[in-house]
């Protein structure tokens, strides 16, 4: 059976010799395209994320899940293996988080602030591949390097001005969806601070004002987002690049594509996941909490005497959302940019 094949990313394209009209209109189909895939990323990945939240700010979680554990620390003292429970001391709290959520809130309640992030999936994807082109054509610009040629550095400046660029349009999102994913309603109890995410951006305006409440954690969000489409571009380009080797090809497979954008996305996350938590504790955080910030927050933890693993608190749920979610982000992109730059020959 022949396998299906993809075209290379057609956000390898540079500004070479490119009228400003053609970039424009390369820029309007990237929005389609990165809109349209957010979409479906956002589908697959919103309920992990909405766990990964959870975890990340209730500490009384944490707690609970410690004592009722407590006996089965003392009965398995010594015990090294694979097999450890103690090996699956996060899994078992994201299960633990996430049928709670079930439990008091219903299955409706994973979705919670997703609307938001829907909306803005447009603006933001669009500000994202604007900025990483923007970056691969600054770096061939200066090292004088042939437009379209594999590259660790261009992918990485690419990903540092793609992480940039978009953090002025994710920071405000991610804080209207915080704060809605962090408020809890029972199915006892329906009063919440916020209705929507059109409420939510109303009341934090109303109350912290428009830069100070939009843009709280922006600091942070630049710590988090501009590495880590660094290392996502380098991960998701090299993956391609070694497939295509493998089977000494010039083009992708969709298999291949999904792989790759896994396998970004997942990487990306692992390094990213401390200053998340960060940014999740700042953006959920009462005005005046945290007045420096990240470091207010880390001064907190270590008044509170909290472990440096408590940053990585919401890992495994994070993961689990990442690979699906990166790998039909990548592979919608790519389809629809396919459509869009009139490919001869679709996937069949």
């Amino acid at each position: 059976m022949v396998q299906p094949m993809l075209p290379m990313d057609p956000s390898r394209q540079t500004l070479h010799n490119n009228h400003p009209t053609q970039f424009i209109s390369l820029l309007l189909k990237r929005a389609v395209a990165g809109g349209f895939a957010g979409t479906c990323s956002a589908i697959v990945g919103h309920p992990f994320d909405t766990v990964k939240v959870t975890m990340q700010i209730d500490n009384k979680l944490w707690r609970n899940y410690e004592r009722q554990s407590g006996p089965l620390k003392h009965e398995i003292r010594g015990q090294r293996g694979l097999l450890s429970p103690h090996r699956f001391k996060h899994l078992g709290i994201t299960l633990k988080c996430a049928a709670q959520i079930l439990r008091n809130e219903g299955v409706f309640a994973f979705y919670k602030g997703m609307l938001f992030p829907l909306l803005s999936s447009v603006p933001w994807t669009a500000a994202t591949f604007a900025g990483y082109t923007v970056g691969e054509q600054l770096f061939e610009s200066i090292s004088a390097l042939p437009p379209g040629q594999f590259s660790n550095k261009k992918f990485l400046i690419g990903g540092f001005a793609a992480g940039f660029f978009s953090s002025f349009i994710a920071c405000p999102i991610d804080r209207v969806k915080c704060l809605l994913q962090a408020q809890t309603k029972s199915r006892f109890n329906s009063s919440v601070r916020y209705k929507g995410p059109f409420h939510c951006a109303l009341q934090v305006y109303k109350h912290e004002g428009f830069f100070y409440g939009n843009y709280k954690g922006f600091g942070i969000t630049l710590w988090r987002r501009i590495p880590n489409f660094g290392i996502y571009f380098i991960v998701y380009e090299n993956t391609k690049e070694l497939c295509r080797k493998r089977r000494h090809s010039s083009k992708s497979s969709g298999a291949e594509i999904l792989l790759a954008g896994g396998m970004g996305g997942t990487t990306a996350c692992i390094f990213s996941i401390a200053p998340d938590t960060i940014k999740t504790r700042v953006q959920t955080a009462q005005p005046g909490q945290y007045p420096r910030g990240m470091r207010s927050v880390i001064k907190e933890m270590v008044h509170r005497g909290e472990p440096a693993t408590t940053l990585f608190r919401g890992l495994p749920p994070a993961l689990i959302r990442t690979f699906p979610a990166s790998a039909m982000y990548m592979f919608s992109y790519e389809l629809v940019m396919k459509y869009l730059h009139n490919e001869s020959h679709l996937p069949r």
